[in-house]
């Protein structure tokens, strides 16, 4: 009984001693000069938060946040190379690059959401405006993650 308060500790060292060299393999199986992923807030009747953000093959981030949003105007930084492999992974694993369609539904006020997956001389856009397509959730939630929520981006000048 003893023995697994340091089990414990010790597969989480192991566990996150993986993740970097993974990550590393992840970002370099493919021409990062090429992605770019860039997600869309439109506006709405109300106070729907209005931005642009991008995350870069390298791992820049470029935000510009426009209306009714904690940061207003261009903003950037960096993601980890686990971040970036994991928005990499998304495209990869859900197939995304062959998706290019319109979930919108005729409701005035919602706002639009676009996603623009760029990669490998190959580009593809979906747009929705009310429920999120399951399709697209965890790249969204990434996306979110790296542009509009990421608290280590700096004021452009």
């Amino acid at each position: 009984m003893k023995y697994h308060r340091f089990l414990l500790p010790l597969f989480c060292v192991l566990l996150t001693s993986c993740a970097a060299p993974n990550a590393k393999r992840c970002v370099e199986s493919f021409d990062r000069s090429s992605l770019r992923v860039t997600i869309s807030k439109g506006a709405c009747f109300g106070q729907c938060p209005i931005y642009t953000g991008v995350v870069l093959g390298d791992g820049t981030v470029e935000y510009y946040g426009e209306r009714f949003v904690e940061r207003e105007g261009a903003y950037t930084g960096k993601i980890s190379p686990e971040d970036l492999c994991a928005i990499v992974t998304e495209i990869e694993t859900r197939k995304l690059m062959i998706v290019d369609t319109s979930y919108v539904e005729e409701v005035p006020d919602a706002p639009m959401t676009k996603i623009t997956i760029a990669m490998r001389g190959r580009s593809t856009a979906v747009l929705w405006n009310l429920t999120t397509p399951e399709l697209f959730r965890a790249l969204q939630s990434l996306m979110v993650k790296a542009t509009h929520e990421n608290p280590a981006l700096v004021k452009s000048e």
